[in-house]
């Protein structure tokens, strides 16, 4: 069975470029973290390391209070974008070493934003940058 959640490319873009601007230094940030929709819990990031590698990760039920736990579905989903299981006391992650492939890493973001976590929109998508 194919998995095609409903995304727009302008999320992708997004993140592609947000991304891109890590990876070359210019943003002068060391990861990125997307946030769910408002009223929502749940995040992805993407950690850069100076090897040149990137670990993207999505939020598990160990950062969320016991209220905002995943759902089965979620947690369906999370398996079907292929996050296989959280690494224990930690997020789900996927590592990626030089080059890294930024528009698949977007799309995994992107994708795990909109169907896990509900944020659909690049226009509302809420970010912070870390040094």
């Amino acid at each position: 069975m194919e998995f095609n959640p409903p995304l727009s490319d302008g999320l992708i873009r997004a993140i592609e470029r947000d991304l891109a601007g890590l990876m070359d230094g210019s943003r002068g940030k060391k990861a990125l973290v997307y946030y769910a929709a408002p009223g929502r819990e749940g995040y992805v990031q993407c950690l850069w390391g100076w090897d040149g590698s990137v670990t993207v990760e999505a939020t598990s039920d160990h950062f969320l209070d016991a209220q905002d736990r995943l759902s089965v579905s979620q947690l369906a989903s999370l398996a079907r974008l292929g996050w296989g299981k959280a690494r224990p006391f930690e997020n789900y992650a996927r590592d990626y070493d030089e080059p890294v492939p930024i528009h698949e890493v977007a799309e995994l973001m992107a994708m795990t934003l909109c169907v896990v976590f509900g944020q659909c929109d690049a226009e509302s998508l809420a970010i912070d940058e870390i040094d």
